[in-house]
């Protein structure tokens, strides 16, 4: 069916037309868009107030951040030595230093 009207179509000049396809933004000259985008001093934030007093806000936020994170270092740490979560492998007591050497009968003046 669409292989008889696609003829018929072309020449009425409906499918025949291609037109060009418009990746972007209608054509403009790069020279306007330039000078309308051009930075200058103007545009640029003008300081108010005194920097020692945003520097002094900003730097108790830091402190609040650094006292946070330690009170929470600490009591994980706390935590995971309540539930006996670590296992810290340290030197073995003397009891089993003994139990080993009398298996493997090892003098106790070898080492």
């Amino acid at each position: 069916m669409l292989t008889r009207a696609v003829p018929v179509l072309r020449l009425a000049g409906i499918v025949g037309r291609q037109q060009a396809r418009l990746m972007s933004a209608p054509a403009v000259d790069l020279k306007k868009i330039v000078v309308q985008q051009r930075i200058t001093m103007n545009d640029l934030q003008v300081p108010s107030g005194s920097w020692q007093e945003a520097n002094a806000k900003r730097q108790m936020k830091y402190n609040m951040y650094l006292i946070a994170s330690a009170v929470f270092l600490a009591t994980t740490y706390y935590l995971n030595n309540m539930a006996n979560a670590t296992y810290g492998h340290g030197m073995p007591s003397e009891e089993l230093i003994a139990e080993a050497r009398e298996k493997a009968k090892v003098p106790a003046d070898a080492y």
